[in-house]
């Protein structure tokens, strides 16, 4: 009687186990967005992030080309940056708080976009003290180096657009 009292027992309670994983797993645990959703709210995001630079390039760009003074324009070209990085922190503070989508690999994903996006804002950090370590005094390589430097935005664009491409 004891074994089959024990075997009872020990299948009450894996049930009991299982029941709340079960309740858990559909009830309880925190629930992603609904995965159409979070691609709608991503793609808009980042277009508007994207439009942004865009914009500030396109600016900078021109700016960088007319003025004259080139310790203005490294200070320009490093304020750019530094808008950039913090522009690049608010979309990657907005993908944070919109969360993952409610799929298999959706918490993957989502963090690997985060963290592209936290990676590329220190670029732009990285971009902005390069800037602000041009040397002036060579009008030629400075211009050149300013040109450079103004370039990689779009390598940056880049990678945070292929981290939406999902792995691979």
């Amino acid at each position: 009687a004891a074994p089959r009292l024990a075997a009872v027992t020990t299948s009450l309670v894996l049930a009991a186990a299982l029941a709340g994983t079960g309740v858990w797993r559909f009830a309880l645990r925190p629930h992603g967005l609904e995965p159409t959703i979070f691609a709608r709210s991503v793609c808009i995001d980042v277009r508007n992030w994207q439009q942004a630079l865009d914009g500030s390039t396109a600016k900078a760009t021109s700016a960088a080309a007319a003025q004259r003074d080139a310790a203005t324009v490294r200070a320009d070209v490093r304020a750019y940056f530094v808008d950039l990085a913090g522009r690049t922190d608010a979309l990657h503070a907005t993908l944070i708080e919109l969360g993952p989508p409610d799929a298999v690999d959706g918490p993957a994903y989502a963090d690997g976009v985060a963290t592209a996006v936290a990676s590329q804002a220190g670029e732009f950090r990285t971009a902005a003290a390069r800037a602000g370590q041009l040397d002036p005094s060579r009008p030629v390589p400075f211009r050149i180096s300013v040109q450079t430097l103004l370039a990689s935005t779009d390598t940056i664009v880049s990678r945070v657009r292929h981290a939406l491409s999902g792995p691979g």
